[in-house]
């Protein structure tokens, strides 16, 4: 499940590298700005099991609509992917998502990685459900990163401190 539409550019790159990996996995988006997503290269015939709802992710309705519950991950965009107080209706996406009964992972995009102190209430709901905590990558860097983060559950996280070691080292 992917929630908030985060423009052709962004999505294509992500479904390539999702169904590189795993073709044909059935993907839902949930967007409520959008009345349809449009057809990225080809994206409705190259699945069949595609789907759009629309709608808030902060109500339950909906990501019961989008089926969340049963899915393997959810990937959370800000809602504008250049206004750092987008991370924090991030936050409260991701809050709601904890109490969706299931097993999926949560992967939310963040803006601003100063912003991440915001996300530590998050991480407390998690635990006390007994869920796999949500892995934070920056916008900045590529769909890749969040596709292998689907392949191999925390090895986004890795990459991430060991790029902050390597910069540090620079």
């Amino acid at each position: 499940v992917i929630i908030n539409y985060p423009g052709r550019g962004k999505l294509d790159g992500l479904l390539h590298e999702i169904w590189d990996g795993e073709p044909g996995v059935p993907i839902c988006i949930v967007d409520e700005t959008l009345e349809e997503i449009p057809n990225i290269n080809g994206l409705h015939e190259k699945s069949g099991s595609f789907h759009f709802v629309r709608g808030s992710a902060l109500k339950t309705e909906t990501l019961q609509k989008a089926n969340v519950s049963e899915c393997k991950a959810v990937v959370v965009y800000p809602r504008e992917s250049r206004v750092a107080e987008s991370d924090a209706t991030t936050k409260s996406i991701t809050d709601q998502l904890s109490k969706i009964p299931g097993n999926f992972r949560v992967i939310c995009y963040i803006v601003d990685v100063s912003n991440l102190s915001i996300f530590s209430t998050t991480e407390e709901r998690y635990k006390n459900a007994e869920r796999p905590l949500p892995i934070y990558i920056p916008m900045a860097l590529p769909a890749t990163l969040c596709a292998q983060e689907l392949r191999d559950p925390y090895s986004a996280q890795a990459i991430i401190n060991f790029s902050k070691v390597n910069a540090s080292i620079n």
